[in-house]
């Protein structure tokens, strides 16, 4: 009797550990999207957070390899790790924040569901790519997106509608993947930008 009531003791407090761990990461999680959405124009905070998801994902992957968990904890602790990977990864690229180039297009949807900037295609042309525009609490990227099996190279102009700002670039882009052009972290004539000329050279051999 006493080895039963000391099992079912056990059982119920690692159970509660595993929720609060559970919970802890997801409150983590949120402080950290609640924190970016306020210092989305800040690109030194930006990074710093960045930093924070990466570690997150760190613990959550710890907890995940360890042999308390049940099959129901580890499932739920599998899909906040694929959230707060994604959540690094949008605010690497989108935010521009930290040395990610790329990000799946899957990602930057799974991290929206926390984040919720408005994301809107603005490209009205047949390009081999599509051009998006990501808003946030004021602050305003463009981006490149690749939906082709084909990795390319882009070359591109840009202007403001306004006119006080114009240039070009080149970039690599694969396939599958978003990857930043310009925001308005530090010119607000990037407000309203249009991009033209837009021309792809097939480099998928080089991936």
């Amino acid at each position: 009797m006493r080895l039963l009531i000391s099992l079912l003791f056990i059982a119920i407090f690692s159970n509660t550990n595993a929720q609060k761990t559970y919970s802890g990461y997801d409150s983590d999680l949120a402080r950290i999207v609640s924190s970016f959405k306020e210092n989305i124009k800040n690109k030194s905070k930006c990074e710093n957070l960045k930093r924070e998801a990466y570690y997150l994902s760190n613990d959550i992957e710890k907890s995940i390899d360890g042999d308390e968990l049940d099959l129901k904890e580890t499932k739920q602790l599998e899909a906040l790790l694929k959230e707060t990977e994604a959540v690094e990864e949008f605010i690497g690229t989108i935010a521009n924040a930290g040395n990610n180039m790329f990000v799946d297009m899957n990602k930057v949807f799974l991290a929206n569901q926390r984040i919720n900037a408005s994301i809107a295609k603005v490209s009205n042309y047949n390009f081999c790519i599509d051009i998006y525009k990501i808003t946030l609490n004021g602050y305003s990227a463009i981006l490149a997106y690749n939906s082709s099996s084909t990795s390319y190279s882009i070359s591109y102009k840009w202007k403001s509608l306004n006119l006080s700002a114009s240039g070009s670039g080149t970039m690599g882009l694969p396939n599958n993947s978003m990857r930043h052009i310009l925001d308005n972290r530090d010119n607000k004539d990037y407000n309203t930008i249009k991009i033209s000329n837009i021309i792809c050279k097939d480099i998928t051999s080089s991936f």
